[in-house]
């Protein structure tokens, strides 16, 4: 480079916008690479977006389809309780649209109100609380409102809406029990008529012997009388004939009186067990008398078997409850135990005990009086397969043998749905069979179903 070029001024000025310029071009060539870049991810970002959607467009058809062809009402509720989604079952059961329960409370909707005028609070609804506490709940009965005002009862299930690990609402599982609860009091009305039958065949057995000695006894005073009245009217009438006769007159009518004394309580305690097992509403008792006058008149079904019956109970425990539902409980227990514990009239050992205590429930912390029924018996005891299924409704080990396998479940049902109590066995081979039963002292409520 010259010395002339270097002094030039214009050409230096010309030099330094060339280098300027070529900086320009190539920051323009960076930037052209980023936003190459960019619309890249971009389109492959979209392209991934229209995936996803496509996906999830595929995943609602196919959940639709599936909640569409269930058999069962399915509703969502968001964070707030509002109707988010509800299937067309559901829109059958309870007579609202979707469209027309889209956005609105559900629980003020169909769930608040009670069939007798009361409210439920909407923070003891377990599909709310699912939402709030993110826990599962299921429940036997209850009651929904249908748009036409209009109850049914029905079973639950509800659990969390969970999305990105928060929670994002519930989903609500029901169904309409009402031909379940009429199947139900008709097999208990069943039970309850083969159970009286076969009552009143062994009353009926065990009335015919004490009827009978009494007329054996009367027939024979009937014979003495006639000869003593021809030994008064001949006039050989002597003191030792007056001493015999009011010796058999005296005998006679201790057996006649002891006897029908015997028949008339067996009448009495079957009357009792009759009327309760036909009533269906609450009533207090005492709980000793009441399982002495059943085992009474369950006596004749003892003669067929050698079985001891202990009670264990206080003479002052006092029931509010249904004491018909409580004795048809007793009396499938003490049938299981004579048709399956001791299947070959082996001899054994019942023991029932009743006791009082204090419970708190889940959902109060006011301790409530419970009574413990503790019913074992000491016969052949059950497998673990058997022990299982043994409330199921039409499971029986004795099916060969006209076993309806009803007799469990009937208990279960009046136990935890007409007592409103809990019930548990436990039981192993050759080791007896235990079952725990826990019920409230005090039912002041109307029992439905």
């Amino acid at each position: 480079m010259s010395p002339t070029d270097t002094n030039d001024p214009e050409l230096t000025q010309l030099r330094r916008t060339n280098r300027m310029l070529q900086q320009r071009v190539k920051q323009a060539e960076r930037i052209r690479k980023q936003w190459s870049t960019a619309v890249t991810q971009l389109q492959e970002s979209h392209d991934r977006e229209k995936v996803i959607s496509q996906q999830l467009a595929e995943k609602e058809s196919f959940l639709s389809s599936i909640t569409a062809s269930m058999n069962e009402g399915v509703y969502v509720l968001d964070t707030e309780g509002k109707l988010t989604f509800m299937n067309p079952k559901a829109e059958t059961l309870l007579g609202w649209s979707y469209k027309e329960l889209l956005g609105k409370n559900m629980h003020d909707t169909i769930h608040a109100c009670r069939p007798d005028g009361t409210r439920m609070p909407a923070e003891e609804c377990p599909i709310q609380k699912s939402i709030h506490n993110g826990k599962h709940y299921s429940v036997e009965k209850d009651w929904f409102q249908a748009k036409d005002g209009s109850f049914f009862p029905v079973a639950f299930f509800s659990s969390p809406l969970i999305g990105s690990d928060q929670n994002q609402g519930s989903v609500a599982v029901f169904r309409n029990i009402s031909q379940e609860i009429e199947i139900e009091k008709r097999l208990i009305e069943s039970e309850k008529m083969a159970s009286l039958g076969g009552m009143v065949a062994g009353v009926a057995h065990e009335i015919n012997t004490p009827v009978g000695v009494g007329v054996t006894a009367i027939t024979y005073l009937e014979g003495e009388t006639k000869q003593f009245e021809n030994a008064f009217q001949q006039g050989g009438l002597t003191k030792e004939n007056l001493s015999h006769y009011l010796s058999t007159v005296t005998e006679s009518s201790n057996i006649v009186i002891s006897n029908l004394k015997r028949a008339a309580l067996l009448i009495q305690n079957f009357k009792k067990v009759a009327v309760n097992q036909s009533r269906s509403h609450n009533e207090e008792f005492l709980l000793q008398p009441f399982i002495d006058e059943l085992l009474h008149s369950l006596q004749p079904r003892f003669r067929q078997h050698p079985i001891t019956i202990e009670v264990d109970c206080s003479p002052n425990l006092t029931m509010h409850s249904d004491a018909g539902a409580l004795s048809q409980v007793l009396i499938n227990l003490i049938e299981n135990s004579l048709i399956h514990a001791y299947p070959e009239q082996d001899s054994g050992l019942i023991h029932i005990q009743a006791t009082l205590s204090e419970e708190t429930t889940k959902e109060s912390t006011i301790k409530t009086p419970m009574i413990t029924l503790n019913y074992q018996d000491d016969g052949v005891g059950m497998s673990e397969s058997v022990r299982q299924h043994i409330f199921e409704p039409f499971f029986t080990t004795r099916r060969n043998s006209g076993g309806s396998g009803l007799g469990m479940q009937i208990v279960y049902n009046l136990v935890v749905h007409r007592l409103q109590g809990t019930i548990q066995v436990w039981s192993q081979p050759e080791q007896g069979s235990h079952f725990l039963i826990t019920l409230p002292a005090a039912i002041h409520e109307p029992i439905d179903g």
